[in-house]
């Protein structure tokens, strides 16, 4: 789900999983400008298609938005096998890419596997955050445990 600056990240992270989890809700305001945004199809018309190389699945996907001629809020994520192409993506950085994926065009879909590698533009960290100081929308400090 990506969301206008204005009204918090540009991209949520957060799975459904994740939410319930831990907690987090994420509320939208009906004025703010948020986008679906497609990356992969699991499953189509009742088909699974965890088992089908990305390849497929990513055809499928890009059938599926020009059949019905899908446009915003729905938004199919931009995918590449041209090196060029993702150099020039990469460079356009202050849109706020993270970084890309890449896949194996032939790797079926797998569930709790981390098989694909992400470049990232910038480097980051994960860590527990035990407390804060200043307001939780800007922080001044962070206690990390």
């Amino acid at each position: 789900m990506a969301v206008d600056d204005d009204y918090g990240p540009e991209v949520f992270t957060y799975t459904r999983e994740e939410a319930y989890a831990n907690g987090t809700f994420i509320k939208i305001p009906p004025e703010a400008s948020a986008h679906f945004v497609a990356f992969d199809v699991l499953r189509l018309s009742g088909t699974d298609t965890t088992g089908w190389p990305y390849r497929r699945r990513r055809a499928a996907l890009e059938s599926v938005f020009a059949a019905r001629g899908l446009i915003a809020p729905w938004v199919l994520c931009p995918s590449t096998t041209d090196p060029d192409t993702v150099r020039e993506w990469l460079t356009g950085t202050s849109v706020g890419i993270e970084g890309v994926l890449f896949k194996l065009l032939g790797d079926a879909y797998r569930p709790s596997d981390r098989a694909w590698q992400k470049y990232k533009v910038r480097e980051t960290t994960e860590a527990i955050v035990g407390a804060v100081t200043g307001s939780l929308t800007a922080p001044r400090g962070l206690l990390l445990g």
